[in-house]
């Protein structure tokens, strides 16, 4: 069979091969599907980015490595890019975005299986759109977006209402009422919950002692830390790490 042969060149008519037609539909179809698969993480849908997920074919995952496990791997990695690209469309600032992607791509190469692969694949999707849900800054105006990377960025830094107003060279006044009116929340309630979620977090994978915790929470003194965390979670740090190595 010679090289023209094998290309399946045009018809003497001008109409392509019946097989070359068949591909291109195929690929105009799983284009499709991965753009609505994209569209509804940046909206953060998690139930139909999984929907859309799971009605992929083996047959729309292209062939790039004899190896199976590299070819998913590779594959895993492009979804990684496509669905990071996907959180910062909606909104999402790469300040948080970066955690995300960073983990998943150790994550990916860690992987020794195509099912390990097949079974992180899900969980990246399900993971970018709770990061969409929980961080997305569409609809915030430029200051409160500035306040609240501020403010997830350092949380050991001075973030009263006048130092942030400061920092953003606003009037205090206008700042208060402008986060309450987009986020629903005051921003000293927002800094408050914010430390309280990494005080959480600290509880949970380290040993640390409480006072020190509450430093790594910006909040030096521990019994206002205390009545802080008990106030929101119902129960002191101390009661809370019992409570979690039962």
């Amino acid at each position: 069979m010679n090289y023209e042969t094998e290309r399946e060149l045009p018809a003497p008519d001008g109409r392509l091969p019946e097989n070359a037609v068949r591909n291109m539909r195929a690929l105009e179809e799983r284009y499709e599907k991965e753009n609505r698969l994209l569209q509804a993480i940046s909206h953060g849908q998690t139930h139909r980015a999984e929907a859309i997920f799971s009605s992929f074919a083996p047959a729309d995952l292209q062939e790039r490595s004899i190896s199976p496990l590299r070819n998913l791997k590779n594959y895993a990695v492009i979804c990684n890019t496509l669905f990071r690209k996907s959180a910062e469309a909606g909104g999402v600032h790469p300040l948080y975005i970066d955690q995300y992607s960073s983990r998943f791509a150790m994550q990916i190469e860690q992987c020794t299986s195509v099912e390990a692969v097949s079974r992180l694949l899900p969980k990246m999707i399900h993971s970018y759109c709770l990061l969409v849900n929980n961080h997305s800054m569409k609809n915030f105006s430029l200051p409160v977006r500035k306040a609240v990377i501020r403010i997830d960025s350092d949380l050991t830094a001075d973030l009263s209402l006048k130092a942030q107003a400061a920092f953003l060279e606003i009037n205090p006044s206008y700042l208060s009422t402008l986060f309450k009116k987009e986020t629903g929340v005051s921003l000293t309630e927002y800094v408050n919950r914010r430390r309280i979620e990494h005080g959480i977090l600290l509880l949970n994978t380290t040993n640390l002692q409480i006072q020190a915790v509450a430093q790594l929470c910006g909040i030096p003194d521990v019994n206002y830390f205390s009545k802080l965390f008990k106030k929101t979670t119902g129960m002191t740090p101390m009661a809370y790490r019992k409570s979690i190595s039962r």
